[in-house]
Formats: C-alpha cells, structure tokens, sequence
C-alpha cells in the first residue's frame, strides 16, 4: 500500500486536540509520545500493549485512533502496517479486533475503550467487535466504543477524522458538558455520509444508542460552563441536557414559557411522573437570555448548595454579576454578615445591585422536596424579591409555594407527545400504540414504556389501572435487563450497587468515591471502575453528572424507584426470566423526586429462585462523624491517552492520583480505594 500524503499532519493535528487541557483532556499513553507514524507490525503491537497496560495500571480510559489503509477478508478486518501485505494474514497483518478484544480482557482496571478507527472497510471490524460476547455482551461487561470512518467500503482523505476534529475545536451547542459519539452522527454523515460512518458501543448499539456517557471525546467548547471552570453550573449543565435529551413540545411547556415571561413569580405543579423536571429544564433551551439559573433540588439540598449554584450560573448569565457580587459582600458588616442567609448574601443582594435591563429568571425545581428548613428560607427568601427577579418553582399540588405564585397545572400528556417521543427513540412504529395506551399521560411510564421497547423480546401488556403496579412491573423488568435475575450478579454487583443509591436522595446526589465505599462494604465492587461498569448496567435506571471524571456525582433517576420499588417491604422477588440481554438504549424524560421513607426495608433480590421474607437491601458501614462532600479535586482532570498516527493515534485521561486520592477519599474513612480519579488515555 502507498504512503498517505495528508496522514502526518492530520494525525498530529488530532494529537493536539485530544491532549489539550480544555478539549480532548489526555496525556500520552506511549513513552514516546501520542503519535506513531508508520509503524511496523511488531511496533505496531507493542505500541498497543505498551497504551493498554499504562492504561489499566492507572485506571484510566484509553482513546485510540487509527488512522491508514485496512482491508477486509470474509468477516475479518486487518489493519495495515507498513510492512504489511494486505493479503489477510493476521502473521502479517494486524487482525485488529482480535488484539483489541484480547487487550480489553486483560485489562481488568481499564476504565474503558474509546476507539477511532479511519481506514476502508473499518465497518467490518467494529461488526467484529459487536459480538465481543466475552467481554461486551456477554456476562463480563467491560465498557467500549468503536467509531468507523466507513462500512465495508473505501474511506478517502481522513474526512471523518476531520470531523470529529472540528466538532471537538467548535463543540455541541445542545450537548452538555461534554461532547460523545452521539453527537458526531450529523457532522460526520455530512462530512462521509457516502462512507457510511458506523458506532459500535459495548452493548451492541448503534448511533441512536446512550453507550456510556463515561466515555466522551472532549469537553465541550461550546458552553461557556465548561471554561468558566464552575462544578456547579457543569453539574446544573449535565441535568439539563439528561432531562431534556428527548423532549418532545407541549401546550403545558407553551403555558409555561408565557406565564414566567409576563409574571414574576410561577409554580408549575402536577403530580408525580408528570415531567415537571423536564418542563423546568427546557425553559433553558430557550435564548440565551430567557434563563439565567436553575436548581434541582433534592433532599440534600441546604440553602448554601442552592445559592452556590445560582451564583454559578449568575456569574455567567448576567453581565457585571461578578463584580456586584464582591461589591455587596465588601458593604455587609459582620452583623451581616452573620446574619443574612446564603441566598441573600450571594444571590438577591448582588441582584439588587446589578439592576439588569431584563429580568432576572431563576428556576428552583423541586420545591417540595427541599428539607423544611431549607425550604422555608427560600420561600421567604423569594416572596420578597424585588421585581427585577422572576422566579419558577415547580411541585406537588398541595406543595408550599412563593406567595403570589401563578399556577401552571401539568395536567395530562396528550397522546400526540407520547407518539412523537417513542419515535423519536426509535421505538417500532408496531409498539407505539401500546406504550401510549399503558403511558396514559404519565410521563414517567412513557420513558420506562420506551426503554422496555427499545430491547429484544419486548412484549407489549395490557394496560393496567394502577400506575404503581405498573411502575413496579417495570422497574422489575429493567432490573432484569440489567442481570439481576442471575442470583449472582444481583449480590455481587448490581445490589450493592443500586441499594447504596436507594438510601440517599434521588437525582445525582452521591459521589462516587462515596458510592465505591459503600459498594466495597456491602461486598461489591470496590473499585472505580467495576463501579461504573455497574451503572452503565444500570443506565435507565440511575442518572450521572459529570460522567467519567474525578468529581462525578451519582443518584437514582427517580424515587419512585426506591419508594415504590426498592425499599417496599414485603416485595415479592422476580422470577428469572431467560433471553434478555442487558442492552441499554437512550434515556429519555426523568421525572420529578418523591419523598423516600424514613426508615424502610428493602425485600428479597429480585432473582430466582425466591428469597423469603423481606429483608434489607442494604447495610450502610458506621462513619464517625458528619462527613462532607469531597473536597474538590484539581481543577484539571487530566485523563491519560495513548496513541500512534499513521497506525494511529491515542492517549489517556486521568486525574492526578496522589492528589486525588486525599482530596475525594479522607471523607470517607472507610479504608483505601483501589481507583480513585478517573483517567482516560491515548493510546496506539
């Protein structure tokens, strides 16, 4: 095969986004540097166990690209080194999804596999690596992505590689704070669309598939969040684009938007599972100027969590907040100072002063499942904002509100926004009607309805009158989905997993660092990694800020899940049910949070054969003392990669380890963690 004129500089060009602090967010997996240009075959394959192995002994995620010529023969894809003879011989050639797969399995503390692979016929190898049953569909989950350039035909110039260069440089305006392969189907069958572009994630999906947000190609420079370098506002950021990934317009959404613009304070109130979290976020879809802040509030929420984050958002949203905000607090005298809240201090006061042309529009969604103390604050706290700030709330009915709040009733979901969102999913046109005769109007059953289509074997019900019944119906059957109907992989991974989360607030709420903790004493998985193999299992189910870096942040997508499901006791156990593999498709609307009993008991695993009697899900270890949220770490979550270019291109992505290990685990005290930060790297 000939040499590639334009190879070196793109390889070296795609090298540098991908390492750049801002973007790609990878160090070098090889000694010798993310590029390596003309390889033999013999380097070629070292350059690979060499990325490999930096990768799994720092627990970091490996990005490789591979970027040349490829030939396919039958069913196998040979990727070709220099001295290569393109004749198929893997003594000659590199049959790359056998070394990738046999890499992947040797690689226990690999924190993923993000590959580029820009050749001809790369399609032929990523169909390859769609049956890794070993360690992709099969029992041994292990978390992987496989972007071609092409199907089984020519690829010309390093277009897709072009591509997800300029995506990366420019980043996605409705992408949250990062940017994945979701998000590079529309470029890059614009760019290649006669090439064919394929996805392959570890679960068999293709480009309409969720895969593991973990695994992402750069931060996204799009949002200013990002660069603005906020925890907050990046995990305010992540939700958002959760919530509203699949969000379908509504006459509630309609009424929503014309009441917060003509009045200054709103509640939207519906029951549960009537999509007011969703309803909320999208009203941050709109201009840049129609929303300025928003909080999720949770059961954990304090009023200082609440003004940190709208002072976040502030900071970015609202011209000369910055400087109102130290201009205020250098007025406060110490009486003041102690006695004002943190919602005065950091939020209305600098608001105050500021006086925008606009108003001021701030969003505080779940006001009912605030604590009462917190709750109280920030209702006497907004009642009395000036009118210069506009604020929505979103609960129950029967929810304490803002006083002189203009109601919004979600009401119930027509059947017209069901359709429209079931295909939107790419549900079978054959089981629409069903999910939207079983919905009923509930957006929460409508998402779980989805995900259940979205699956082999789905088999539409009869629609049943107790929407509790059929929640619990449903979470059962993603359960199984995800494996608990295997008596083993409920105890060892899946229980301790999703019984750590069912004790706290739902929403993303619990470190993972605190997650892993919890997840090692009740003899799960205890590391990082094999945590996060466990939640992308669990990927309908949970939801994840600031997925794949050092600060994640981890909850149950719904109460309903713990207090319907979970942690009711006297719950019959599932029977296994065979032929059901665990692949996980995109999520769609999260719903609103209940309250979670107080005390509750969860009852026997949902696995075969039957457990009696209920019995608690999970035993939390005794901390001392009141523990805080980690510190924060680094600012930079450096994530390790490897790579070579005319064979390829790669790098890592991890975080500093000694750092990071006293920053996220000292408030644990609860014994070393084997895998603290996450890493990602570059390799071969």
């Amino acid at each position: 095969m000939g040499t590639l004129g334009f190879l070196p500089g793109l390889a070296q060009e795609l090298a540098d986004v991908l390492t750049a602090p801002r973007l790609g967010d990878c160090t070098s997996a090889l000694e010798s540097g993310p590029v390596l240009l003309n390889p033999t075959r013999s380097a070629l394959v070292g350059a690979l166990d060499e990325a490999f192995r930096s990768a799994d002994r720092t627990e970091s995620t490996l990005v490789l690209a591979l970027i040349g010529h490829g030939v396919s023969s039958g069913e196998d894809f040979y990727f070709l080194p220099v001295d290569g003879t393109g004749l198929g011989r893997s003594g000659e050639d590199v049959l790359l999804s056998q070394l990738l797969k046999e890499q992947l399995r040797d690689s226990p503390r690999l924190d993923g596999l993000l590959v580029l692979l820009d050749t001809c016929h790369a399609g032929v190898g990523a169909a390859q690596a769609g049956a890794w049953r070993e360690v992709g569909l099969g029992r041994h989950l292990r978390r992987y992505e496989i972007l071609t350039a092409s199907a089984d035909a020519p690829a010309f110039g390093g277009r897709v590689t072009e591509c997800l260069i300029e995506v990366v440089r420019r980043g996605v305006g409705n992408a949250g704070s990062t940017v994945d392969s979701r998000y590079l189907r529309k470029p890059m069958m614009e760019a290649a669309g006669d090439q064919r572009p394929q996805r392959i994630t570890h679960d068999g999906g293709s480009w309409a598939a969720d895969g593991d947000e973990g695994l992402w190609w750069a931060h996204n420079a799009a949002r200013a969040l990002v660069g603005a370098g906020s925890d907050a506002a990046v995990a305010v950021l992540d939700r958002i684009t959760e919530l509203t990934g699949h969000i379908q317009p509504t006459a509630v959404l309609g009424e929503l938007v014309a009441a917060t613009e003509s009045s200054t304070r709103v509640a939207l109130v519906g029951p549960r599972g009537s999509g007011k979290s969703t309803l909320a976020a999208a009203l941050a879809l709109g201009p840049d100027e129609f929303l300025h802040g928003i909080v999720f509030g949770t059961r954990s929420s304090t009023v200082a969590s609440v003004a940190e984050t709208l002072a976040a958002e502030l900071r970015i949203t609202v011209p000369g907040f910055p400087e109102a905000a130290q201009d205020y607090l250098s007025r406060l005298s110490p009486a003041e100072r102690e006695g004002f809240d943190a919602l005065e201090q950091h939020v209305l006061g600098p608001l105050a002063l500021v006086r925008p042309p606009s108003p001021v529009r701030l969003v505080i969604d779940a006001l009912d499942e605030l604590p009462t103390a917190t709750r109280s604050v920030l209702v006497r706290a907004l009642s009395a904002a000036g009118p210069h700030v506009h604020v929505v709330t979103t609960g129950r009915p029967a929810s304490v509100r803002v006083t002189g709040s203009v109601l919004v009733d979600t009401d119930r979901t027509g059947p017209e926004a069901i359709e429209a969102y079931a295909r939107g999913r790419g549900v079978a046109e054959a089981h629409v009607p069903s999910i939207v005769r079983r919905a009923d109007g509930n957006w929460l059953l409508a998402h779980l309805l989805t995900d259940s289509a979205l699956r082999p074997g789905y088999s539409p019900a009869a629609p049943g009158d107790d929407t509790t019944a059929v929640l619990r119906a449903l979470y059962e059957g993603e359960l199984i989905a995800a494996g608990a109907d295997d008596p083993t992989e409920w105890r060892t991974a899946i229980r301790p997993v999703i019984g750590a989360l069912a004790v706290a607030a739902a929403g993303p709420t619990v470190p993972l660092p605190l997650l892993v903790a919890a997840s090692r004493h009740l003899h799960g998985p205890g590391t990082v990694t094999q945590v996060r193999d466990t939640l992308v299992r669990l990927s309908g189910l949970v939801v994840r800020t600031r997925p794949g870096q050092l600060d994640e942040h981890v909850g149950l997508f719904h109460a309903s899940l713990a207090e319907d499901y979970l942690l009711r006791p006297g719950r019959r156990p599932v029977r296994h049910r065979p032929g059901r593999l665990p692949r996980r498709h995109g999520r769609g609307h999260r719903r609103v949070r209940t309250p979670r009993p107080a005390h509750a008991a969860e009852p026997a695993a949902p696995v075969r054969p039957p457990v009696r009697g209920p019995a608690p899900l999970v035993r939390l270890p005794r901390l001392r003392g009141r523990h805080p949220q980690p510190a924060r770490p680094p600012r930079r979550n450096r994530r390790r990669r490897t790579g070579t270019v005319a064979a390829l291109a790669g790098g890592l992505r991890r975080g500093a380890r000694a750092r990071a290990r006293e920053h996220l685990l000292r408030p644990v005290r609860a014994g070393p963690m084997d895998g603290d930060g996450r890493r990602r790297g570059l390799g071969p």
